[in-house]
């Protein structure tokens, strides 16, 4: 092993042997910061076996280890677990040596100090695990036991009923099978127990069912899980009151919230286990199940003797959502299933008919718009260049993502007709694929779309979507909305029998945020005008009188388009977009009918075009730009956390000064954290008018969509939709960038869609 370097100052400090790679060796200096007190003597060398870096450790007397490699990780680890092993797994783990008190510590690449936001105070922390071990949580010892016998399963109940908390896991596979369960009791003596049982019988599931009823608070870690394969077993759990999960979000949203993270990041003696699972040993799989709830357990604990006041707050005002989150996941939406293969022939069918042009205007009959290959070899043919990142030559695009494309349509008229077909075609088979899919492929359970909301999806605290926990259903928030294709997805979406579909939208919500937080005059009037919003904005935006764009009397849009031209460019303004991503956003086909409806020069580009419509904003609402902007780059850079009306608070590791993306993200928080919590607040206050006046049939929540709720409602019984509304209507205090303090109240818009959320079928 050949010595690199050595740090020397520190005389009295503990001594830590640090393993490190040559990728490392640009960052040790500001390694050297984040390990005040130690010694560091450094090795690249090579390593040919485990034992030689103990050795090495002896002889210079090392208290513990820290390496960033992994090569060595990989002959520290028992046989069958270090073929897929990576240091981003086991960064932060605590790998034990045959040497007595010789620990060592897994870090990421140094290279992350400067890459990762939080990077650096994450290495920081980790290397107080060796550097001062004293300062950690005594955690309890891991033991667990696999239940087989009823006497065991009676003592591993009596065990468990006198513990102060216990943390549940499951174990499943497709399409809704229980593997196993794991419960981890916590006693007052700092003592855990984990006991795991399989579920191969109906006596283990009444094992569960019991368990699962204990009055005991229980803890899991994304516990809509569990939740939802409980829910199917008719097993549901009784004072589940705590998540890890939830919990990490509320402290620090910005970092991983996986178990294992939180693990490596919360227990210092923790080692990551998530390996165990895929040993094919089906052992493995019962030790993986209980480390989950030790480890869940011990996450939890660590939690509440770490989480200061203000993520305590943010953590309960997000929990109470998750029962009526569970609610909704579970009752899903029913799918009209003829509708969809039709829609889906139909689609299929334009889907043909575009390829032919395509081809026709590329003169290839084989040629295949989805194909990355093909589509990098027309753009070369088609003269696109890009700088090698090393050279800086140009040279023939190394690739032909959507990001790419939107590069090349940038420079050339003929790229830009040839590939808005192909950018289209493949939209259109991505719908196809993820919402109208049919017979063996089908998303449907039992004739209903499924879907996950997660409260703690987003940086934000908004509500994010994805498939269900049953692997079926899809993101119901993340359907398209530009193309026809894609109401047809909305259409396929039906009410129950003797219902009709309803949706509850807080108007122009993200508008009202960004005004009465920055406390822009102008835009305050506009959100608070009884004219029309959008049809304001286009007047301020582009000289167009307002009586030209919308009629109050008859309230009907007279120029659409431009109405439309002015919702992106307002949408996209309010974020801090640059002319670029607005681009990518509002696409290439809306830019160019923007410079034909506002007749600007033919000769401008793209990006001339949404730099016009970014500097209207601009113009319109000043403040906005600047004094808003500004404040909330100090409160980051001076406190690093960002405070909401309602009290929610996130903790920010990024530079807003220095990095726009950063500060395009804590932009973006500001109001769409207050719009989060004021739909949350509304969406318990229906979820709790449901429980005292027990009116579950009458009316029935689907889900959150951004600023709005979705559900049905009986069709005698239209009128709970308006007071389902009036609960989501309460004031908000909201002091702006000056320190001016309004109170600020989202009213809401209410649409009866009928008997399909994308409204009536031709014919119908």
């Amino acid at each position: 092993m050949q010595k690199q370097a050595v740090r020397s100052d520190l005389v009295d400090a503990k001594k830590l042997l640090f393993i490190a790679s040559k990728e490392d060796e640009p960052y040790f200096q500001r390694f050297s910061s984040l390990i005040t007190g130690c010694r560091v003597p450094i090795f690249t060398g090579e390593i040919l076996v485990a034992s030689e870096v103990t050795s090495a450790a002896k002889r210079v007397g090392a208290d513990a280890i820290i390496t960033t490699r992994e090569d060595y990780l990989k002959k520290l680890l028992p046989a069958g677990r270090e073929k897929k092993a990576k240091i981003s797994n086991y960064a932060g783990s605590i790998i034990p040596t045959a040497e007595p008190g010789l620990d060592i510590l897994v870090l990421n690449p140094l290279k992350q100090l400067l890459t990762v936001p939080y990077g650096e105070w994450l290495a920081r922390r980790f290397i107080t695990k060796v550097s001062k071990p004293n300062t950690w949580r005594k955690v309890s010892e891991f033991r667990w036991a696999l239940l087989k016998s009823e006497q065991e399963y009676q003592d591993a109940k009596q065990d468990l009923n006198n513990c102060f908390l216990v943390s549940i896991d499951i174990e499943t596979a497709p399409p809704n099978t229980i593997r196993c369960i794991s419960y981890c009791g916590f006693h007052t003596d700092g003592t855990s127990f984990a006991y795991v049982f399989k579920m191969d019988s109906v006596r283990k599931v009444q094992w569960m069912k019991e368990l699962n009823e204990s009055p005991i608070p229980k803890v899991c870690q994304n516990g809509k899980y569990e939740c939802a394969h409980f829910f199917a077993w008719s097993a549901p759990m009784v004072n589940y009151i705590a998540d890890t999960k939830n919990a990490m979000h509320a402290w620090f949203s910005e970092l991983p919230k996986d178990l294992a993270f939180l693990t490596a990041m919360l227990v210092r003696d923790s080692m990551y286990w998530k390996d165990l699972g895929d040993s094919g040993d089906e052992l493995d799989l019962f030790k993986y199940n209980a480390l989950d709830t030790w480890g869940t357990g011990e996450a939890w604990l660590s939690l509440l003797a770490e989480m200061p006041d203000w993520a305590m707050n943010n953590y309960i005002k997000k929990f109470r959502v998750v029962p009526a989150l569970h609610a909704c996941e579970m009752r899903g939406i029913k799918r009209d299933m003829q509708a969809i293969k039709k829609f889906s022939a139909d689609i299929n069918a334009d889907m043909d008919k575009l390829l032919t042009d395509i081809r026709a205007m590329v003169g290839d009959a084989r040629f295949n718009p989805s194909s990355p290959t093909q589509c990098k070899k027309l753009l070369g043919m088609l003269g696109y260049r890009e700088k090698d990142r090393l050279t800086h030559k140009l040279g023939a695009p190394a690739k032909a993502d959507e990001k790419t494309i939107q590069k090349a349509i940038l420079v050339s008229p003929l790229i830009e007709v040839i590939f808005e077909k192909i950018l289209e075609y493949r939209g259109e088979r991505k719908l196809v694929s993820t919402y109208l899919t049919v017979d063996d492929k089908a998303k449907e359970y039992n004739g209903r779309i499924l879907y996950a909301i997660n409260g703690d999806g987003t940086d934000t605290g908004r509500a994010a979507s994805k498939e269900h926990h049953f692997w079926c259903g899809l993101n119901i928030q993340n359907i398209p909305r530009e193309s026809p294709s894609a109401k047809r997805v909305k259409q396929s979406l039906i009410a129950d029998q003797g219902y009709v579909i309803f949706e509850v939208d807080k108007r122009q919500a993200e508008a009202r945020g960004v005004a009465y937080c920055s406390g822009d005059k102008a835009l305050l009037e506009a959100v608070n005008s009884t004219r029309d919003f959008h049809s304001v904005n286009a007047s301020a935006f582009f000289g167009v009188e307002y009586q030209k764009i919308f009629d109050d009397i008859t309230g009907h849009t007279i120029d659409k388009e431009l109405r439309d031209l002015s919702k992106r460019t307002n949408h996209g303004a309010n974020y801090n977009m640059g002319a670029y991503v607005m681009l990518d956003t509002m696409g290439v086909k809306n830019v160019r009918r923007a410079q034909r409806l506002l007749k600007l020069s033919p000769s401008w580009t793209l990006i001339q075009v949404c730099e016009f419509l970014l500097h209207r904003y601009e113009i319109t609402y000043p403040t906005v730009k600047t004094l808003y902007y500004n404040k909330i780059v100090k409160d980051v850079m001076t406190t690093h956390k960002l405070v909401g009306a309602t009290g929610w608070t996130r903790f920010c590791f990024g530079n807003p000064r220095d990095r726009k993306p950063d500060l395009n993200s804590y932009i973006a928080h500001i109001t769409q954290s207050l719009n989060a919590m004021d739909l949350d607040e509304g969406f318990v206050r229906i979820f709790n008018w449901q429980r005292s006046t027990n009116n579950w049939n009458d009316i029935q929540i689907f889900t959150q969509i951004h600023d709005s709720v979705l559900g049905q409602v009986r069709e005698d019984k239209q009128h709970l939709v308006q007071e389902m509304a009036n609960l989501m209507v309460y004031p908000i205090d909201v002091t702006d960038c000056k320190g001016i303090v309004r109170e600020m109240i989202v009213p809401v818009d209410i649409k009866i869609a009928g008997h399909r959320w994308g409204g009536a079928l031709d014919g119908e």
